[in-house]
């Protein structure tokens, strides 16, 4: 293993002196994909005793692998994959690659150790005030924050609260205080939230939930392996959802053609692969705007993490003007289209900041740094292939949450006190 990290130590360093010298339109391919696939193996390896660091490293590795075989290697014929111009193919390789020499070398893989006595849920934290307030806002949250599809076939819609509502689940059981009653009906909760985005076409919502879910709650009582080969089911069982997807707005849904469908997409996630065609589009039409023009969006952008963000202004509403896609993104293209390839490096540290975190957790880590490497594991998915606005808005969102309620469990516990000191005081 110290040999494997030597060599992509090594490795990492040829390709950052090539990128630096000779730029990233230069075509390395196959040496820059094959480095990524290394260097995601030796993640998922580092990290394979240590379930939170592990499942961001699998999660990172079957993403890139299903880029990389739907681009590079499978060649699949789709709409995905369609090269919008023979340069903003070869830099969109590049920037991924120099994205994971970044994160190999910036995250202390080699420090993963495994996760002992961390607990997330104190049975002397139990809340029943913000429990019921916490209900009060998922029930209405579930029928109103998902749109179900208008035809079969189609995917369902889910709403930002929708999405940002595995914050509130996370302080459910946060504050649960290990009673068994709100627990089971707070995984009722998750089922069904997760059920209805895999009913409807969505994968990545489910995944969330019951990241969260399992984290808070079963993160000591399931063995690894176990995990490993629950994970596998679990992404498995994500081609399967693409590909049937895809099957039935062809009119084809017989077993038959779907186990072809997957055998000839190589397994590869179709969420993956479309994000990077998305990603490319941004590449795309770097040339097409000026430098100020860049900067304002960039402006725009920064002003979305605290305001919200004006649809019109999207870099994915602003790259379809140019070329068909369906959204999404790669972490790393967004900083490369506003500030080009020192864009990838900051990219880069943003994550390798959070990921340290995880990997550096430890029992006496405050209630918040646990809260928050939940939120980091469970939404890889999404700031990795989406929108790097879970690592920012949604850490603020979090931020925000947590202190609140926390200041709520405060005041509820000086009230509580306040009234059982006064019954004493009636009673003498």
């Amino acid at each position: 293993m110290i040999l494997f990290r030597y060599f992509l130590i090594a490795y990492s360093a040829i390709l950052f002196v090539a990128y630096v010298v000779l730029g990233v339109t230069l075509n390395m391919a196959p040496v820059s994909y094959l480095y990524i696939l290394m260097a995601n193996i030796y993640m998922v390896i580092c990290s394979r005793h240590n379930f939170m660091p592990f499942i961001v490293a699998f999660i990172l590795l079957f993403c890139n692998y299903s880029i990389i075989y739907a681009n590079y290697i499978g060649m699949i014929q789709n709409v995905f994959t369609t090269n919008l111009s023979a340069e903003s193919y070869i830099i969109s390789l590049n920037v991924l690659t120099l994205f994971n020499v970044f994160l190999f070398l910036f995250v202390r893989w080699e420090r993963v150790s495994i996760l002992n006595k961390v607990e997330f849920v104190d049975a002397n934290r139990g809340d029943n005030f913000i429990l019921y307030l916490l209900y009060s806002l998922l029930i209405p949250i579930f029928f109103l924050g998902f749109t179900l599809p208008e035809a079969e076939g189609q995917r369902g819609a889910h709403s930002t609260a929708y999405e940002y509502s595995a914050i509130l689940f996370m302080l459910l059981f946060y504050y649960s205080g290990n009673q068994k009653w709100h627990i089971r009906f707070g995984l009722m909760l998750v089922a069904i939230y997760s059920l209805q985005s895999f009913v409807f076409g969505g994968r990545i919502e489910a995944i969330q939930f019951i990241l969260v879910a399992y984290m808070m709650l079963f993160i000591h009582r399931i063995s690894m392996p176990k995990v490993i080969i629950a994970m596998v089911g679990m992404f498995f069982l994500m081609s399967i959802i693409g590909v049937v997807r895809g099957e039935l707005l062809s009119g084809n849904a017989d077993v038959s053609s779907i186990l072809s469908s997957l055998a000839e997409s190589g397994f590869a996630l179709d969420t993956a692969y479309s994000a990077y065609y998305t990603s490319e589009s941004f590449v795309y039409i770097i040339d097409k705007f000026t430098l100020f023009e860049i900067i304002a969006l960039f402006c725009e952008f920064v002003k979305s993490i605290f305001l919200g963000a004006n649809p019109d202004v999207l870099l994915t509403s602003i790259s379809a003007q140019y070329t068909i896609h369906y959204g999404g993104g790669i972490l790393p293209f967004y900083f490369f289209f506003y500030l080009g390839a020192i864009g990838v490096f900051v990219a880069s540290v943003l994550a390798a900041f959070y990921l340290n975190k995880v990997i550096g957790l430890q029992a006496d880590s405050s209630g918040y740094m646990k809260c928050l490497t939940v939120w980091i594991v469970s939404t890889t998915f999404r700031w990795y292939l989406y929108t790097p606005l879970p690592l920012l808005r949604g850490v603020l969102f979090l931020t925000i949450a947590y202190f609140s309620f926390a200041y709520l469990h405060h005041l509820s516990g000086r009230i509580f006190v306040r009234k059982e000191t006064e019954f004493l005081q009636y009673k003498e």
